[in-house]
């Protein structure tokens, strides 16, 4: 009876744990690009993705969603590169991007300091920054993450919100953009 009471809590354990493993499992999902050719995330598996039609020649943009509620969203845009930014392997050029994005969110930032920070996958590295708006409305996400990240020929232009400081969903975010991996028509 005894070895049965302490086997329980550890039953217990590993219950949660085997019913929170789905959550961080990811999977590869590939988008078609068309003439563009096709970028591959490795995406949560509990995540949904809608795919925003482009508007009059843009790129369509991402959106990454929980499967209930609306308690983050990532959206990223790829853009093809050869015509309107030149060569994303670049470093400076990607830094110089989010350091203009960094400016633009420090004013209405908790955060006195807004550290640029460095994303590298195994085919994908740009820069990111993440900041705390000081002020939002009804509806609005408090937390944010721009990132610029190179993925073969594209520039992927990525935003992370969350309602929460909790860095669950919006690393998953990070390692998400990490996965990038283009694919040439």
């Amino acid at each position: 009876m005894r070895a049965a009471a302490a086997a329980l809590p550890a039953a217990l354990l590993l219950s949660a744990a085997a019913a929170a493993e789905p959550a961080a499992t990811t999977v590869a999902r590939a988008y078609d690009l068309g003439e563009h050719g096709v970028l591959q995330l490795e995406v949560p598996a509990s995540w949904k993705d809608t795919i925003r039609p482009p508007k009059a020649g843009r790129p369509p943009t991402l959106v990454f969603e929980p499967a209930a509620g609306d308690a983050f969203e990532v959206l990223i845009t790829p853009l093809w590169t050869e015509t309107l930014f030149g060569d994303v392997r670049d470093d400076a050029k990607l830094r110089k991007m989010i350091e203009a994005e960094r400016d633009g969110l420090a004013p209405g930032a908790v955060e006195s300091d807004l550290a640029v920070e460095p994303l590298k996958g195994g085919h994908a590295a740009g820069y990111l920054v993440r900041a705390t708006q000081k002020e939002t409305g009804p509806g609005e996400y408090d937390h944010v993450v721009r990132a610029a990240i190179g993925a073969g020929r594209l520039l992927l232009s990525a935003t992370i919100l969350s309602r929460s400081e909790s860095a669950e969903d919006v690393e998953r975010g990070v390692a998400m953009l990490r996965s990038a991996w283009y694919r040439a028509p």
